[in-house]
């Protein structure tokens, strides 16, 4: 068999006035390309239904808008999706960092859809991210605002007190987050596209690994330590979560020297 032949490859710079041409371009696409999403946001995106096989009870329903403090005061963006009929209605939570009021994965259609049938849909943004006040950092405020807002929903006069969550991705892992932290109300989590714990190796890159130092984050940072019963947290815990210092907090006090989920020694 004949060798391959060689190829030589060749690198040109492009001159000043090129590479000015490929920059304004490029900008030109761009700028067509953010017009166009804010036309399918503007014009398709509210159109959208989702072929559910439950009738539609509740034909009309209201869209609102709260700023939901946190422990420590950081209010984040929420939107309610709920039938206009008074009455206390199941809840779907939804958190995450993907602008929840305008995303194009179908969340608003998908709550919208849900309020006609009987339930409360509820879209937050986490903090540092799109209308929420704070500081976003990837995963680590996650357990204490995911608690905190399942806790708000089932008290909500809307709500009969029943909260459940789910999501793809960043909004998976924001439900294994409340589902470990207990919150009162909290019935159902459906996490897709994340893994949660040190034994998955396929999943989104970097992140379940990420996910899984938070699973063993109650033994002190050690995985040996980890013993089967920490599976089912202690009735006390959800008490330490409602009042403890904030893992972004823990991390600043050492000087950002530690992990922010390893605890204080």
């Amino acid at each position: 068999m004949s060798p391959l032949p060689t190829m030589t490859l060749q690198f040109t710079p492009k001159t000043p006035a090129e590479r000015q041409a490929f920059l304004q371009q490029a900008e030109a696409e761009k700028v067509e390309a953010d017009r166009e999403e804010q036309r399918l946001r503007r014009d398709w995106l509210p159109t959208l239904t989702y072929p559910f096989q439950e009738p539609i009870s509740h034909p009309e329903i209201v869209v609102e808008r709260e700023m939901v403090p946190m422990r420590d005061g950081v209010a984040l963006r929420t939107h309610i999706y709920r039938p206009v009929a008074e009455g206390r209605y199941p809840v779907l939570l939804l958190r995450g960092p993907y602008d929840m009021n305008a995303t194009l994965d179908k969340a608003p259609t998908l709550l919208r859809e849900l309020a006609r049938r009987g339930y409360v849909g509820v879209a937050q943004d986490v903090r540092g991210r799109f209308g929420s006040e704070g500081e976003f950092i990837a995963l680590v405020n996650e357990h204490e605002d995911s608690f905190d807002a399942v806790e708000w929903c089932a008290a909500q006069n809307w709500s009969n007190g029943r909260v459940g969550m789910g999501g793809i991705s960043y909004l998976g892992y924001t439900s294994y987050c409340a589902a470990i932290t207990k919150p009162r109300g909290l019935v159902a989590v459906m996490p897709s596209c994340i893994k949660y714990g040190n034994e998955h190796l396929s999943n989104v890159p970097g992140l379940g690994s990420t996910c899984a130092w938070f699973f063993w984050a109650p033994t002190h940072g050690h995985p040996a330590e980890f013993p089967p019963h920490r599976l089912a947290a202690p009735a006390a815990e959800p008490d330490r979560l409602r009042s403890g210092p904030r893992p972004s907090q823990r991390h600043a006090a050492a000087g950002g020297a530690r992990f922010p989920w390893q605890p204080q020694r």
